[in-house]
């Protein structure tokens, strides 16, 4: 009888459940691997050979032929090596064939026998963790990261001369970890004033609106944005794990994600490493910022079309990418947090300063931020400079508190985190009276707002009624809502005067 293992394999980005088969045939001494293996698997032979030899295991003196299953999807992943060495020793009589009925093999092999982690395994526990009755056979170095993943039961191997023994092996279970609150080194209590960039931006977090800040170089947009990431609520068991997937498949990263993604793409990414796709399909910036934050700062020094490709994840919070060979879908749901001068010299917005820029520089960095890109973000910002020693009138602990008591109320309201995704019809029931359906109506038309920037809108004062701690969203919520919508106005006043 063949002997059948299985063990998980990666396509591209993602991973795939394999069936390992080893026949031994009468013939020369070799060992053909067939089913679509990736040039790195096909090197594996003399690894194992190796390994097994080193075990103390003699290799068999037959036509060795190794088929992956399923044959037409080619396959990648070192840690398939466990599970070929283990089939081979059951091919050869040298264990018992009653080891394969109840688990799933994974890990690489070093020459000398010893079992050792691989590259994006993370990915794999998390996928092995949805075979209830299986029990992941994986690297010991690998134990720690396993016991963070709820369901996973897993036995460890050091080396492969435990592989006749393993049932005999503890088997361990994985459990929820606790999960901290996200921590940087700037906080709220060290930018001085600026009390209602805080509050506007702890508005963000809490009710993952999308938000732009601009203003004069050297006001602390950066900073404020750095600090705000730390605000963010603990990721549920869920997000962890989904964060911890991509992660794992984009980064090769052997950790879970225990806090929010805080990604920071450089200006110069191109689309594809910011929306995810290339030749062979991965997950871009957008996607490991997903139950996070993608902070794109010097936001207009950004390719346009690498913005516009945006508006699609910014709205939908999926990115859908299609290759001649290949379609995947990732998932975006993530915070933007832009930050930018609003020209070359920085001083267009200032209050106190005088652009330097040319009318035709002022409009070509604005252009980058077309209409439909701001109606897609919910919270704008002019920020101007302090005046020295303003004092903060609220701790970075006070906003932090007040962050996770507006995550419950909305959790406990919507079933899930943040007001994003509420509907027109959902808000509108929410409006206090007639008093604001008549000041939603008067204000859109004077700030110029289509219909999905007022739902963006909407959704912000959904927000503030839940930071006062109110049931409707009342007229004092809604005004002070489009008080965050400045910056169409400048930019408005910018084409104005061009004109």
């Amino acid at each position: 009888m063949v002997p059948s293992i299985l063990s998980l394999g990666y396509h591209a980005y993602r991973v795939i459940p394999v069936t390992v088969e080893v026949h031994l045939l009468p013939g020369t001494l070799g060992m053909q691997i067939i089913g679509l293996a990736d040039s790195a698997l096909k090197e594996s032979r003399e690894r194992i050979r190796s390994a097994l030899l080193n075990s103390g295991y003699s290799f068999p003196v037959k036509q060795i032929t190794v088929n992956l299953l399923p044959a037409d999807i080619k396959k990648e992943g070192g840690q398939l090596e466990l599970a070929v060495l283990t089939g081979i020793l059951v091919a050869n009589g040298e264990i018992s064939p009653g080891i394969l009925e109840n688990h799933i093999f994974l890990g690489s092999l070093s020459l000398d026998g010893s079992v050792r982690d691989t590259p994006r395994l993370v990915s794999a526990l998390l996928h092995a963790a949805k075979y209830e009755k299986r029990i992941a056979v994986i690297p010991a170095e690998a134990a720690d990261m396993a016991a963070g993943i709820p369901g996973l039961r897993f036995r460890t191997l050091q080396a492969v001369e435990e592989l006749p023994r393993l049932n005999e092996l503890e088997i361990f279970t994985g459990k929820e970890q606790p999960v901290p609150l996200t921590g940087t080194e700037i906080t709220f209590d060290q930018l001085l004033g600026m009390e209602r960039e805080k509050k506007a931006l702890a508005l963000a977090v809490a009710g993952r609106h999308h938000a732009l800040i601009m203003g004069e170089p050297g006001t602390g947009k950066t900073a404020l944005i750095t600090a705000a990431s730390s605000l963010a609520p603990p990721l549920t068991t869920k997000e962890k794990l989904e964060s911890s997937e991509f992660y794992s498949l984009a980064e090769n990263s052997t950790f879970l994600i225990q806090a929010a993604p805080f990604r920071s793409p450089h200006h110069t990414s191109s689309d594809a490493a910011v929306i995810g796709g290339g030749a062979k399909p991965r997950p871009g910036e957008v996607t490991l910022a997903h139950n996070g934050f993608l902070f794109l700062d010097e936001l207009i020094q950004f390719q346009t079309r690498t913005l516009q490709a945006l508006r699609e994840p910014l709205e939908n919070r999926i990115v859908h990418i299609a290759r001649a060979q290949e379609k995947v879908t990732y998932p975006a749901d993530f915070t933007l947090l832009a930050a930018s001068n609003p020209c070359q010299c920085g001083n267009l917005f200032s209050r106190s300063a005088t652009c330097s820029c040319s009318p035709t520089k002022q409009m070509s960095g604005l252009n980058k931020i077309s209409g439909p890109f701001l109606d897609r973000i919910s919270i704008e910002l002019d920020v101007q400079k302090q005046p020295v020693l303003q004092p903060a009138s609220k701790s970075h602990t006070w906003y932090r508190e007040k962050v996770l008591e507006v995550d419950e109320r909305i959790r406990s309201r919507n079933g899930k985190r943040g007001n994003n995704s509420l509907n027109r019809a959902q808000l509108m029931e929410q409006l206090r009276g007639r008093t604001e359906h008549k000041l939603l109506e008067d204000l859109s038309q004077y700030f110029s707002l289509s219909q999905r920037g007022q739902i963006g809108t909407m959704q912000v004062a959904r927000t503030l009624a839940d930071w006062n701690r109110k049931d409707t969203i009342g007229e004092e919520c809604l005004e002070e809502a489009f008080q965050y919508r400045s910056i169409r106005l400048l930019i408005r006043s910018v084409f104005s005067r061009a004109a």
